[in-house]
């Protein structure tokens, strides 16, 4: 596949120190496995990537660009449903690790990797059908900057998926920490408003917010072994799990979850 690149460099090798990049760009691929074994939320982060596919409005195919790959979770899973897909991260360290995966999966003729900048794409106008552009924005120090570069590469009127933490107890509680120096700042959080605004003002239109879950999903911690897990714990996981499930259709409560899943499509080119 003959991808369109411009011939510009990327902006992955003068990155500025803020909201954490270098972090990314050194660091924290040796840390950030959602859906690892040893992750204790790998259950949340698999129903994110249902969500995600359940909302992309793609087709075989089509080129889906994969935003902050890390280790290729949306990458492979997009290349199973016959797209080609373009992964881009910060990490040349997360790229090798994407290159793996796909190579013990099978999938590696059906994925690029790229590493580059979200915030300078080296792509062409008009390029993509579909950008996955999850739990990435609260990492970016320009996140309009990168908003302007989607809708610049993707096609007109075609999708973006946006995903990002609500405003949660966990947003509040990691928020504090970074105040107070006691983790690395590498991330922010947006009001509801806030993310409208700037979608507005890359010129995405909202189709559909989806929250995915509202309570902390103890059932990771209790899953690893069932047989030594009290029945009273068992059954207060099942119990926030149906409440999960009922709060995700009340359109009133989605911005509080967890994480929000959102569709956008581009309303003209820009």
């Amino acid at each position: 596949m003959g991808l369109d690149f411009e011939g510009k460099k990327s902006g992955g090798r003068n990155i500025p120190l803020k909201v954490g990049k270098n972090y990314f760009k050194k660091n924290y691929f040796m840390e950030w496995d959602p859906e690892g074994e040893m992750s204790p939320d790998r259950y949340l982060y698999a129903k994110e990537r249902r969500y995600v596919m359940q909302l992309s409005p793609i087709k075989r195919g089509d080129r889906v660009l994969d935003l902050g790959a890390g280790r290729g979770r949306f990458s492979l899973e997009f290349a199973r449903k016959g797209v080609t897909v373009v992964g881009v991260d910060i990490s040349k360290n997360m790229v090798m690790l994407t290159k793996e995966a796909a190579l013990r999966s099978g999938q590696s003729a059906n994925i690029n990797l790229v590493l580059c900048d979200a915030e300078s794409l080296p792509f062409r106008r008009d390029t993509f059908d579909l950008i996955n552009f999850v739990e990435l924005i609260m990492h970016l120090p320009k996140p309009q900057k990168t908003l302007h570069e989607i809708g610049r590469v993707l096609k007109p009127h075609k999708h973006m998926i946006l995903g990002c933490g609500g405003l949660n107890y966990r947003v509040i509680f990691y928020t504090v920490l970074m105040y107070l120096r006691l983790c690395p700042k590498i991330a922010r959080w947006y009001r509801p408003q806030n993310i409208s605004e700037m979608l507005k003002k890359a010129n995405f239109q909202i189709l559909r917010v989806r929250g995915v879950a509202y309570f902390p999903p103890i059932y990771v911690r209790i899953a690893r072994n069932p047989s030594k897990v009290p029945l009273i714990p068992l059954r207060i996981s099942m119990i926030f799990n149906h409440l999960d499930s009922v709060l995700e259709r009340l359109p009133v409560v989605r911005w509080t979850a967890l994480i929000m899943v959102l569709l956008c499509r581009g309303r003209k080119e820009c």
